[in-house]
């Protein structure tokens, strides 16, 4: 299930937990009106966050299904979140344009938090649901 990711900006993202073995992971936010949400992200391919700290401000989170990515958009967030601060990407231009069929087509999600400060996160997954 997809839903419009709306209302976000200015949230603070405040608990991650993944799930390895079931290939999911759980974003918690605490709203601008102090409420706190879910988003629940399941069919988890790829993720990576950086710089989790003390006070991790959204600007904006999006999501391919509701948000078109430019093809350039989507290179540079796939090559980000498939390396490491000290390596090299492992996604390679033919594993690219493959993640973007996929997106293109609905069958994979792209996933990004841009943040006003702190955490960054990306992550390419089958479907999520907010609670």
């Amino acid at each position: 299930m997809t839903q419009k990711l709306a209302g976000f900006h200015d949230a603070e993202l405040v608990g991650l937990d993944a799930n390895r073995n079931e290939r999911s992971l759980s974003l918690r936010f605490r709203r601008v009106d102090n409420s706190v949400s879910t988003l629940h992200i399941e069919g988890v391919s790829a993720f990576r966050i950086t710089d989790f700290v003390n006070q991790n401000v959204v600007s904006r989170l999006l999501e391919s299904s509701s948000y078109v990515f430019s093809k350039d958009e989507i290179s540079r967030q796939v090559e980000w979140l498939c390396s490491l601060s000290d390596s090299v990407t492992w996604a390679t231009g033919e594993k690219i344009d493959l993640i973007q069929k996929e997106i293109s087509e609905g069958s994979l999600l792209l996933l990004v938090l841009e943040p006003s400060c702190g955490a960054e996160f990306a992550a390419l997954a089958r479907s999520y649901s907010l609670y």
